[in-house]
């Protein structure tokens, strides 16, 4: 029945075709079932379906369970064959922010967990942060607490994102409270200081 459904349409099997070179295998009759399924039940285009799997395939994961588990995330989430390019695109620099942050932290070992990924895209995304400046926010973190805690960095990003510091140098004037306020420049850097202890002491009871 699949055979005779792939072969009445000249895009699908195309798109198999494409599929098996993507995989480097010949698909299974579940394979051709899941591919079918986009393609016929979903009605996802063969841009959208050849898009997907290859991402998937850049990120070693090749099973066909996968990529329909990531196709139906990425429709719930709005992604269709207009965004599918710009969704793919926005991963890949996820992907890349978190392994050069990864690296910048010292984390070997161990993959990051989703709630780090979630703090990590909100400073690369959201603020737009650079990875110099987050690093800096981690030598910081170290500095204060004596090891890595994402929930104090992420607490030192977010208040200079609401002072609209985005440069390593602003950041740097920032990170000499008391410096300043000796020298009657911002009595305000000293408060956040002492209010980031009051922080951190609360984050490192939890």
């Amino acid at each position: 029945e699949l055979t005779q459904i792939v072969d009445g349409d000249r895009v699908l099997k195309g798109l198999v075709h494409e599929t098996q070179a993507i995989l480097g295998k010949v698909l299974t009759s579940v394979d051709m079932d899941v591919l079918v399924g986009l393609y016929s039940y979903y009605n996802l285009p063969a841009h959208f379906i050849v898009t997907l799997i290859q991402y998937c395939v850049s990120i070693d994961k090749r099973s066909m369970a996968y990529i329909e588990k990531t196709a139906a995330a990425w429709m719930e989430q709005g992604v269709d064959a207009n965004t599918v390019d710009a969704h793919v695109e926005r991963l890949v620099r996820q992907r890349t922010a978190e392994a050069k942050i990864a690296s910048a932290f010292g984390i070997t070992g161990r993959k990051l967990v989703p709630k780090e990924k979630e703090m990590i895209g909100r400073w690369t995304g959201e603020y737009g942060f650079t990875l110099e400046l987050i690093a800096f926010a981690y030598e910081i973190s170290v500095e204060r607490t004596g090891k890595l805690v994402f929930k104090y960095i992420d607490s030192i990003l977010q208040s200079w994102h609401k002072k609209g510091i985005h440069t390593l140098e602003a950041a740097k004037e920032d990170a000499r409270p008391a410096q300043n306020a000796k020298n009657g420049k911002n009595t305000r850097d000293y408060d956040l200081d002492r209010m980031n202890r009051m922080i951190l002491d609360k984050l490192m009871k939890e």
